[in-house]
């Protein structure tokens, strides 16, 4: 092996072996299935939407119809447009979706903004499941954003694969079912003992 190779391998990507990985063409699949291990337990603990069920309506709620519009959105077009964005990002996400229905102007204005166009592509599952829980009146759209872009459990500091939809906070599996205080889930009459 020449010299600027390991100092590449060694520097770069350590853990990069120098000898090429031999496997029997047979063990391609279990390979796969090793490495691409579902935990069965993480279903019982979150709200998940198989992919093929939002397929259909992704386009609908992710890009503008392919026409622009010369119709006035009203009250909204007098105001100058840094102070129309500003209120389109504290709209909860309820009133941002009613709002982008009413008009082809308005649809056009929510679907120019990156942290919307950045939800809907990255966060549906959980965008469908605020919407179908009806706690989308209780989140504003940078609120959303911000929890999206976080990655560390609000509890212990480590990784946060998933959101509480009661808290509104990223937090790890560890958190969630060891039922943690902050993220732990009782009737109104345990909460008052």
């Amino acid at each position: 092996m020449d010299a600027a190779l390991a100092v590449f391998i060694n520097h770069e990507y350590p853990y990069l072996s120098a000898a090429e990985y031999q496997f029997n063409e047979d063990e391609t699949d279990a390979i796969v299935r090793t490495v691409s291990y579902h935990r069965k337990d993480f279903d019982q603990a979150v709200i998940w939407f198989s992919p093929p069920e939002h397929h259909d309506i992704r386009p609908s709620i992710a890009t503008p119809f392919p026409r622009s519009s010369d119709v006035r959105s009203g009250f909204f077009d007098r105001l100058p447009l840094e102070l129309f964005r500003d209120i389109l990002f504290r709209l909860d996400i309820r009133s941002l979706f009613r709002l982008r229905q009413t008009n082809l102007r308005a649809r056009e204005a929510v679907d120019s903004l990156k942290e919307y166009q950045i939800i809907v592509s990255h966060g549906l599952n959980l965008l469908c499941a605020l919407l179908r829980t009806d706690l989308a009146r209780d989140i504003l759209l940078l609120d959303f954003y911000d929890v999206l872009c976080t990655k560390i459990c609000s509890i212990c500091g480590e990784f946060g694969g998933f959101v509480s939809l009661l808290s509104w906070a990223r937090c790890c599996f560890r958190c969630i079912t060891r039922s943690a205080p902050r993220a732990r889930v009782c009737t109104l009459a345990g909460a008052q003992k």
